[in-house]
């Protein structure tokens, strides 16, 4: 009887095996279907490092569905393949996305440690990995510099986005320079964008070196890029720069949009206005939605395109009668605004008998430009005004309300021998630059 038992046991047992072995098996299918970014951290430990390289790419493909798979990508940074910890490197910012993930301080202290990396391209993809993570990569910039050199374009060209932050530091402006040259179409794009994060008068003629050939090239996002950044520097300074009103005539649509939105409008620029006007008859609906965008933003400078915009109110397109149905209003209440409240309180504060009134009501209304010529007058009469700051700044807005201001030439002719020599300059400036303005109107 004994032998029986035995044998009925042994059946038992090997079911009981089955049947773990089965339950093992439904569940790991479960866990495929489910959680697919489970297959791929297995397969980080296979022993082929193509595989692995590939399991990275599939997480980084599933984006926020990879997160369970980040303890593996972290341990990845230590794989034997310097190939493999590069892209795990870079793979993880992608998993973590918000810098408050539960994870996220895990991360960071892996990837610093991985700063040390031995291998270039590793130890790079590590630099760029953080600082996609940090606010402030500031600390990472001698790596991030590095990195702009690195062999893989796709780490070039994160490298020099990031460096984009912090073009106060004059390595890093150099490296992104240097990057608008690289051979690379997606490292140029990435340079030329960050020229334009923070924009400075002095490094206009640089830029606008550098930019040129972008101006030309086949890759119409760049020529787009590059048009886009130049007018951001056009803005700040008082040259005439041909090239960018050029862009405006350029084949492609996503070139002259890009043009609209940054083009200049300052004292001394050629007249945005009637450019944009014409452009919002452009065959493109991007463009003409631009075009409109960037007018209503000129709020009161824009006056004289108020008929053009309510017309472009009933284009075919949606989105361009959206936008010029907003500028519409923007440019209106600007006006309104302006006529009702803004103009008659300065004209009564130009009375008033506190000269810091009388002062900030002139400097207020330069402001305003050629919209404030009814207040010529009230700044004739600030021109004899017993305080040198208040006849200072009353020629510096006649100045800037230009050929409306030409009633003043008399007053400001009899102030050239002024006390105040700051008056003398700012009247003889004011002479000098009304006569120019009405010359050219004649």
């Amino acid at each position: 009887m004994q032998r029986p038992r035995l044998r009925l046991r042994m059946r038992h047992l090997l079911g009981l095996v089955a049947a773990f072995a089965g339950l093992f098996a439904v569940l790991r299918y479960r866990q495929e279907v489910y959680d697919p970014a489970w297959v791929q951290a297995r397969r980080l430990n296979s022993l082929e490092p193509s595989e692995r390289i590939d399991a990275v790419a599939k997480l980084l493909e599933m984006g926020r569905g990879a997160e369970s798979a980040i303890p593996s990508l972290l341990g990845a940074l230590k794989d034997s393949d310097p190939r493999v910890r590069a892209r795990a490197a870079m793979a993880i910012p992608f998993l973590l996305r918000e810098p408050d993930h539960p994870r996220a301080a895990e991360a960071h202290a892996a990837l610093t440690a991985s700063l040390a990396d031995p291998a270039p391209s590793a130890r790079h993809a590590v630099s760029v990995a953080l600082g996609m993570c940090q606010h402030d990569p500031k600390g990472l910039l001698p790596g991030l510099i590095e990195a702009a050199g690195d062999a893989d374009p796709m780490l070039r060209a994160w490298a020099v986005s990031l460096l984009g932050f912090a073009l106060d530091d004059e390595g890093v402006w150099s490296a992104v320079l240097g990057a608008t040259w690289d051979r690379d179409v997606d490292v140029r794009n990435q340079a030329i964008r960050a020229l334009g994060r923070k924009p400075r008068p002095s490094r206009f003629a640089e830029v606008r070196e550098t930019l040129a050939p972008a101006l030309k090239e086949p890759n119409e996002v760049n020529r787009g890029f590059a048009a886009n950044t130049l007018g951001r520097y056009a803005q700040l300074v008082s040259e005439d720069v041909p090239e960018l009103y050029a862009a405006l005539s350029d084949p492609n649509p996503f070139v002259r949009r890009m043009t609209c939105e940054s083009l200049p409008h300052r004292p001394g620029a050629r007249p945005a206005v009637p450019i944009l006007v014409r452009s919002l008859r452009d065959l493109a609906p991007e463009v003409r939605h631009a075009a409109a965008r960037r007018l209503g933003s000129m709020g009161l400078d824009a006056e004289e395109a108020l008929s053009d915009l309510r017309l472009a109110s009933e284009d075919r397109e949606g989105m361009v009668r959206d936008a010029a149905s907003e500028a519409v209003r923007r440019i209106e209440s600007k006006v309104d605004g302006f006529r009702t409240r803004l103009l008659p309180d300065a004209l009564e504060d130009l009375a008033s008998p506190d000269p810091e009134v009388r002062r900030g009501a002139a400097e207020s209304l330069g402001n305003f430009g050629k919209h404030s010529a009814p207040a010529v007058p009230a700044l004739i009469r600030g021109l004899d005004d017993h305080e040198a700051t208040v006849r200072l700044v009353s020629a510096q807005t006649l100045v800037r309300i230009g050929t409306a201001a030409r009633d003043a030439l008399p007053a400001l002719g009899a102030r050239e021998d002024d006390p105040d020599e700051q008056v003398r300059r700012a009247v003889k400036a004011a002479l000098d630059a009304i006569r120019r303005e009405v010359a050219k109107s004649r």
